[in-house]
């Protein structure tokens, strides 16, 4: 008597295995824009907490400073007088000479993460016109800028014009960038 074993189970073919690929490749791709909306929602929120927070220390700052606004920061971080996010540390070069720390508003808020866009790439690469190259930025503490009007465009902290009172300030002013 002859016995015969016969293999029931039978494996995926390359064909099959190809076709299961490319419908979870294509469910991802149908997927990804979905994910990166939910992600730039979510950035979005963030980002606008962010700026109520610094908002919120701006009026406070005010209130204890007789209704004066900080100071602006510009990027070259001239002078060693503190602005609204740093003061420059003239020992220190390159990025190291942004002191968040010292900054007007840093007993109000005391978390770094308030100062970046979560959407925000700081170190990210640019053209500079005043050096004629592609230059990492280098203030790489916050994403948010405060509008130099507001303060009267004080170049290098030479404080020429009186920074305007925030009771001066109408509903559609635009404090930060």
């Amino acid at each position: 008597m002859l016995l015969v074993i016969v293999n029931s189970r039978r494996a995926f073919t390359l064909i099959e295995l190809l076709v299961v690929i490319a419908i979870i490749g294509i469910l991802a791709a149908m997927l990804m824009p979905a994910l990166n909306k939910a992600k730039n929602s979510a950035g979005k929120v963030t980002d606008l907490n962010n700026l109520r927070q610094i908002m919120v220390a701006l009026n406070v700052y005010a209130s204890d400073n007789h209704d004066e606004q900080p100071s602006a920061n510009w990027d070259n971080g001239g002078g060693d007088l503190p602005g609204w996010l740093y003061t420059c540390d003239p020992t220190a070069s390159g990025p190291a000479r942004y002191v968040l720390q010292k900054g007007q508003l840093w007993p109000l808020l005391r978390n770094p993460k308030i100062f970046i866009c979560p959407n925000d790439n700081l170190q990210m690469q640019h053209w500079s016109q005043l050096d004629g190259v592609t230059e990492q930025r280098q203030q790489q503490l916050s994403s948010y800028a405060i509008n130099g009007a507001i303060i009267g465009y004080s170049w290098a902290y030479e404080h020429t014009h009186l920074p305007a009172k925030l009771g001066q300030m109408r509903p559609g002013d635009c404090a930060f960038w």
